[in-house]
């Protein structure tokens, strides 16, 4: 009796075909000899079968045409050409270094998509931070698309994205110190202007009274301090 396809594969009867082609990726990534070099022989070897069984469900239901004819009932292939083991892992090998590229790109799509979204939130963006904080970190998202992402199959998918999470978190809390230092009216340009503003209303209030500034006594020094500092 032929196993049933879609079991194989983990996904339902109603499954859409990138569905299917999804979880044959992932499949594959979990069951590929790769990762079972260093275990024993009988696990080894239960890889091995397991790997045939997905390729052979895949081979069914990743062709539209023969997935129609095994939902019909039909469980005669025979036409379908057979692979040999060595062409099997070439055809893994194959889909493996796709599914690691789409991984990469969406990982430096996500880490774009982030550090953008802390901008939008704390409204610091690079027109707001001073040269020599930014400086490091100009022209970001090239920076993000040429940072190493490195082959690892210790991971899900495969692939190492510790140096791209440095860069990120580097960039985030550069963009969350410069919001606390607006807040505090470091460096802020606006702020300044309201102080200046503020100096100078006081000032016009005093000429109008005819006031000068040691008038104010203590206090002079005092508030002139805290408007200019």
């Amino acid at each position: 009796m032929v196993k049933k396809y879609y079991q194989i594969l983990e996904v339902s009867g109603n499954a859409t075909q990138e569905e299917i082609k999804k979880s044959y990726r992932k499949l594959a990534v979990k069951w590929h000899p790769d990762k079972w070099g260093n275990k024993g022989l009988n696990e080894r070897k239960q890889a091995e079968e397991k790997m045939k069984e997905i390729n052979k469900a895949y081979e069914i239901l990743g062709d539209e045409e023969l997935r129609k004819k095994y939902d019909l009932g039909e469980t005669n292939f025979t036409s379908t050409p057979e692979y040999s083991y060595e062409e099997e892992l070439g055809n893994i090998n194959d889909e493996l270094k796709k599914l690691r590229e789409e991984q990469k790109i969406l990982a430096r799509k996500d880490v774009i998509n982030m550090i953008d979204f802390e901008m939008l939130i704390t409204a610091i963006f690079p027109s707001k931070l001073d040269s020599s904080l930014w400086s490091p970190y100009s022209h970001w998202q090239e920076k993000v698309w040429k940072i190493e992402i490195k082959d690892d199959d210790t991971n899900e998918y495969g692939i190492d994205t510790s140096e791209l999470d440095k860069f990120k978190e580097t960039m985030i809390n550069a963009i969350r110190k410069r919001k606390e230092e607006w807040k505090a009216g470091i460096n802020n340009p606006y702020f300044d202007k309201t102080k200046i503003r503020a100096i100078e209303a006081i000032e016009e209030a005093m000429k109008e009274k005819g006031l000068k500034a040691e008038d104010l006594g203590e206090y002079s020094t005092i508030i002139r301090s805290k408007l200019i500092t």
